[in-house]
């Protein structure tokens, strides 16, 4: 690389994500109110996101448009972004479908001959600069652009997230007041190498299990997810939102750019999984339960479903307690299939619960059953260690733990049981159960 002032474009929050009650309002659940509310009007973009600030800077070129970016950003704190085209001739096609994510497009640095040459039967609906005379031009007002250059202190996040009753009320109030959650920065780069982002691709047809909402919509999502690239994983990640949902024009567009980025994150997996070299999936269940009227694991089905058994699937526990953490890991297996990485925190349970489901065996859990276990059961019980077992109505025929008979006494286990808990109301549960099934 070239450049004399060694520098680069880094994407960083403009909040500090220090606790997950900011991670919250930057992410999830907080960030899907901004989508309802964008998806309600539109126009609501410029308010909730960084996009009134953003430009788009195009060339043949990756430095040359990195270059011009760090121009932008120092001298009129414009927040743009460099592409290399790897073709001029469908460059309108690629603007169209990116401009949900722009203020205004530069393209001072393409032949304005060549420009008009390309495919231009698409209408593009912001600002386009062709002419680097900037002496003769107001770059903010030719872009409409009035920057909100603001890092938020903590103890004003801190502040906003316990003045509001709702969560989802103070993550619209953070993204208002500092339009969207990230901005760019100049860096210098030691080393003198290109650094290229990662581009973080949507379509809009899959937003945090909110469903179809359009690209316009995604943009506050990617945006917190720039930021969590960002802050958990120091990696410079810039959201693009595609207006086409057709697979063919995405792998298209994706291809056309490629060469600014130094990775693509495609967030659409139903069309992404038959194009894409898709490795797996990973999701949280309480992003779903709270943006998705679906039933979770009906929706965690339908996505093994699209992906296959050959692909993995990585799903996250909720729960807090050591006990709790398990019990779901197993409902998880159970209603799915034993195939599905489990995800557990690392906290002080979750490391406790680590160690439970890495073994076979179920050292520490309890079972609670309506009837008391049967033989078969009741080996099973025995054999995978499991510490305590409560049931509500004895069975005097096949009971096979204080019944009928008592297994734990042939292999001396150390299993506890307690038996007639609720007792009537369990037998009147058997009942109906077996009363209904008849009919």
């Amino acid at each position: 690389m070239t450049n004399k002032n060694k520098k680069y474009i880094e994407v960083v929050p403009k909040v500090k994500i220090s606790d997950s009650k900011i991670l919250s309002l930057v992410y999830t659940p907080g960030v899907a109110q901004a989508s309802l509310a964008i998806k309600a009007d539109e126009s609501e973009v410029n308010k909730y996101t960084n996009r009134p600030n953003s430009i788009g800077i195009f060339s043949t070129n990756y430095e040359k448009s990195l270059n011009r970016a760090i121009y932008l950003k120092e001298k009129y704190n414009i927040d743009a972004y460099p592409f290399e085209v790897c073709s001029i001739k469908n460059l309108y096609f690629i603007l169209k479908n990116l401009e949900v994510n722009f203020a205004g497009y530069d393209l001072t640095l393409i032949d304005s001959i060549e420009v008009n040459n390309s495919n231009s039967s698409y209408k593009i609906d912001i600002p386009i600069l062709l002419t680097n005379k900037e002496k003769d031009i107001d770059i903010l007002k030719y872009f409409n652009i009035h920057s909100k250059d603001i890092r938020v202190q903590d103890n004003n996040i801190e502040d906003l997230y316990l003045s509001s009753i709702d969560i989802k009320e103070a993550s619209l109030k953070l993204r208002e007041q500092n339009q969207g959650v990230v901005k760019t920065k100049i860096s210098k780069n030691e080393n003198n190498e290109i650094i290229k982002p990662v581009a973080i691709v949507s379509d809009g047809s899959a937003v945090l299990g909110l469903g179809d909402i359009g690209a316009s919509c995604a943009i506050p999502v990617m945006e917190g997810k720039s930021c969590l690239f960002k802050e958990l994983g120091n990696v410079n990640a810039i959201s693009l939102c595609l207006k086409t949902q057709n697979s063919e024009e995405i792998i298209e567009i994706v291809k056309s750019i490629s060469n600014s980025f130094s990775g693509i994150n495609l967030e659409d997996i139903k069309e992404a999984v038959e194009y894409m070299p898709i490795v797996g999936v990973t999701s949280n269940p309480s992003i779903v339960k709270k943006t998705s009227p679906k039933d979770f694991f009906k929706h965690m089905k339908e996505v093994r479903e699209i992906i296959g058994k050959e692909r993995s699937l990585h799903i996250q526990v909720i729960s807090k307690e050591c006990d709790e953490i398990v019990k779901e890991a197993h409902r998880i297996l159970e209603e799915i299939d034993d195939q599905v990485y489990i995800k557990v925190p690392v906290s002080y349970e979750g490391v406790k619960a680590i160690k439970k489901l890495n073994t076979k065996y179920l050292n520490g859990c309890k079972m609670y059953v309506t009837l008391e276990p049967c033989p078969m059961c009741a080996w099973s019980i025995i054999l995978s260690r499991i510490d305590t077992v409560y049931f509500g109505a004895y069975d005097i025929n096949y009971g096979a733990l204080l019944s009928k008979y008592d297994l734990r006494k042939s292999v001396n286990s150390k299993l506890k049981v307690f038996g007639g808990i609720c007792e009537d109301e369990c037998i009147l549960l058997i009942k109906d159960y077996f009363k209904n099934l008849r009919v």
